[in-house]
């Protein structure tokens, strides 16, 4: 029942259509707890080509450059969180990774182009090897971590998060994040059993 709750709704109508059939949508769209938006189709499907279908080509090109290399075999036994979020989205439906791109070409295009000159970018400053070079992929990374924490704190106007990133917020010790991006849930500590059998509650560290 809480499916489209929070839920971004686009609302595409067209030239002929009825203010009456328009009201009617909005109607199903507020009762659902969506949210409506206005947006013109091309407009609607140049931007899912970044923010949707981009990824899969990215989480895509992932496991194909790591599974055809020689050293894949052992490689795969050292993957940890990292590589488990940015690989998921290649475990869908081919059939439908492929009919996307079929129907939104020019989109898609634009859009994996634009990820080629900003990794071509990113490699060149990686290549050089100069302080100045080292300084800008610094910045280039703090950019992208701005970034992601101004799209993952946005509030809807009624309060609440717009992404499900609550559980991100929640404040982690130095150690722990090393251990994550080090070791993955390598050495992670199973949850112990109190006398009544259950598990005891984490408890996260919170720095002052």
């Amino acid at each position: 029942a809480g499916l489209f709750k929070g839920a971004t709704w686009c609302v595409v109508p067209s030239v002929r259509a009825s203010e009456a059939a328009v009201q009617t949508v909005l109607g199903i769209i507020s009762a659902l707890e969506a949210e409506p938006l206005f947006i013109d189709a091309h407009e609607h499907d140049g931007h899912v080509g970044g923010i949707s279908h981009l990824p899969f080509l990215l989480s895509i090109a992932l496991m194909g450059s790591v599974s055809r290399d020689p050293s894949w075999r052992d490689m795969k036994h050292l993957t940890a969180g990292g590589f488990r979020d940015v690989s998921r989205l290649a475990a869908a439906s081919a059939d439908m990774h492929r009919d996307i791109c079929v129907t939104n070409r020019e989109a898609i295009l634009r859009w994996v182009d634009q990820t080629i000159e900003e990794l071509q970018q990113t490699r060149s400053l990686i290549a050089a090897g100069t302080a100045e070079a080292d300084e800008a992929l610094l910045e280039r990374f703090n950019q992208a971590r701005d970034a992601r924490a101004e799209w993952a704190t946005a509030e809807r106007r009624a309060g609440g998060l717009v992404q499900d990133t609550d559980d991100e917020l929640t404040h982690t010790t130095m150690g722990e994040q090393m251990g994550q991006m080090l070791m993955g849930g390598m050495f992670r500590r199973r949850p112990r059993m109190n006398g009544s059998g259950t598990r005891g509650r984490k408890v996260r560290a919170e720095r002052q």
